[in-house]
């Protein structure tokens, strides 16, 4: 007599189905012990000609059996120059005919319990795994009598599912699909067409293929890959992962905290709620970071990035971008190229890089760093710190006390409203620091300052001025000049213009060597609008 069966023999995940026959409840509650164990053989030896077929083809190698797999495991079983494989196969399928049954028939239809996403285990899931070798039309599997049974989709799903130790495929065909996952962590491959494809619950992976493609992942931390194709992607719940690869796809996270990557193509990322990582790639992408607090970066194109609500890391990186702060305390980067930076609520701190920029700080106390290049800086609302660094730059204050630094280059500094601190730096600059009390240092090279409404303090430093020339100096309404220690000067009227213009010459005391000249109208000057303040300059 055989040894008493435990479970299946062939060393794979197949042998859970074994295992899932001789411990069935409803199978022990409804039928004989040795019913179960004749069922449970035949389903054993049927696993073993599967796996023949399998390892023949190498069809497991990558993981997962597909349609094409399925047809292959059929072909194998039919194949008509080996007649007894295929008489093998039916002998061990089974049958209930003549009031006797025999083979799997022992114990399909006998009581049976157990799901396996919501399907019946022995008459529906082990029972269509079983049709494999019995003919195939219109996608689905033939029974004995020419009944149609399960799908080849579902045949690859369970066949995978059992084999990778309960993971769940999915696969869809050449054709525009919907292709669904359910509870159990999936991988869905769409395949070709203009396909659909949910996750369902669990950590699902979804694979587009070619087509323009539709994937949701819904519950769990699923991975989503449109790969070829203009692909739609939506993460749902849990932190997702999405990949639009190539075409002009379409990336929302949901919610959760996830990875977004557009790759090629012009591409939309939403990051929605929780704190996303948002990678544009190759193309000229748009960004949403959504809520929470977002890293957005695009790529060597003209992209558009906005970090929306929280506090948002955004950066250009080439191409002439341009990059939108929202609310939040947000940094904004706009790296190589020609890129406009706009703050938006709060305090942001905004940075050109190379080329030609145009900064905005909007509300909130900003801090603007034009980099290289010719900026264009704009503190606008509160206070403002506004620095142009390299390049012949403009910078704004806009309302509040700002603090303007033009850096290197020939720059023009407008303190606009408030009560301003501007600084020329080195070049040749221009400094008007508008309404308000402000305080004005051209530094090095020749600079030209215009006094405006307010009491205006024109400071000079022993380091670096050159020839500089003031505009609109009145003493009358409180402004001065203002000289660090260590600096003499001699007043001369100069009226070769026609309008005479006093002209102060600058002299270091300890030396007697002459630091610069200071121009402007006379008749608005005296001599007690000039201050010796060595604590202006601290």
């Amino acid at each position: 007599m055989a040894k008493k069966l435990t479970g299946g023999t062939t060393g794979t995940g197949l042998d859970e189905i074994v295992t899932e026959i001789l411990d069935n409840a409803g199978l022990n509650r409804s039928i004989s012990a040795s019913d179960i164990e004749g069922g449970a053989r035949a389903a054993n030896e049927i696993n073993k000609l599967i796996l023949a077929a399998i390892e023949d083809g190498k069809l497991f190698d990558d993981g997962g059996i597909d349609i094409d797999d399925v047809y292959a495991i059929n072909a194998y079983i039919r194949d008509a120059e080996r007649p007894a494989r295929y008489a093998r196969f039916v002998e061990l399928h089974g049958d209930d005919e003549g009031g006797e049954e025999w083979g799997f028939h022992l114990v399909q239809n006998d009581g049976g319990n157990g799901y396996l996403e919501a399907r019946n285990l022995v008459n529906t899931v082990f029972d269509g795994i079983f049709h494999i070798g019995f003919e195939i039309s219109d996608g689905r599997v033939y029974n004995e009598d020419g009944d149609a049974n399960a799908t080849l989709e579902q045949l690859a799903h369970w066949l995978t599912y059992y084999l990778s130790g309960g993971a769940s495929h999915y696969f869809g065909t050449e054709a525009d699909d919907r292709v669904d996952g359910e509870e159990l962590d999936d991988t869905l491959l769409l395949g070709a067409g203009n396909d659909y494809g949910n996750g369902g619950h669990g950590d699902d992976d979804l694979f587009g293929g070619s087509g323009d493609d539709t994937m949701y992942g819904d519950s769990g931390d699923d991975r989503l890959d449109g790969e070829a194709g203009d692909d739609s992607l939506n993460g749902g719940d849990g932190d997702d992962t999405l990949g639009g690869g190539g075409g002009d796809d379409s990336l929302s996270g949901s919610y959760g905290n996830d990875v977004l990557r557009g790759h090629s193509g012009v591409d939309t990322l939403r990051g929605d709620a929780g704190r996303d990582l948002l990678l544009g790639g190759e193309g000229a992408d748009t960004l949403y970071g959504g809520e929470g607090d977002d890293r957005l970066r695009g790529n060597a194109d003209d992209d558009v990035l906005s970090g929306d609500e929280g506090d948002d890391r955004l950066g250009g990186d080439g191409g002439h971008d341009k990059l939108y702060g929202g609310s939040g305390k947000d940094r904004l980067t706009g790296g190589g190229g020609a890129d406009e930076l706009y703050g938006g609520y709060d305090g942001d701190k905004l940075r050109g890089g190379g080329g030609g920029d145009t900064l905005a700080g909007s509300y909130g106390n900003d801090k603007l760093s034009g980099g290289g290049g010719d900026d264009s800086l704009y503190g606008e609302d509160d206070d403002d710190t506004l620095r142009g660094d390299a390049g012949d730059d403009q910078l704004f204050g806009g309302y509040g006390q700002d603090r303007l630094e033009g850096g290197d280059g020939d720059d023009r500094l407008f303190g606009q409203d408030g009560d301003d601190i501007l600084f020329g730096g080195a070049g040749d600059d221009e400094l008007d620091g508008g309404a308000g009390d402000n305080r004005l240092i051209g530094g090095a090279g020749d600079d030209t300052y215009r006094a405006n409404i307010g009491a205006d303090a024109f400071l000079f430093e022993k380091a670096a001025f050159g020839d500089d020339y003031i505009k609109g100096f009145n003493g009358a309404d409180g402004d001065r000049i203002l000289l660090d220690e260590g600096i003499g000067y001699s007043i001369g009227i100069n009226t070769a213009t026609g309008t005479p213009t006093t002209v102060l010459t600058l002299s270091d005391t300890d030396s007697g060597a002459v630091l610069g000249t200071v121009s402007l109208t006379a008749s608005l000057f005296a001599s007690s609008d000039i201050v010796t303040d060595p604590l202006a300059f601290l």
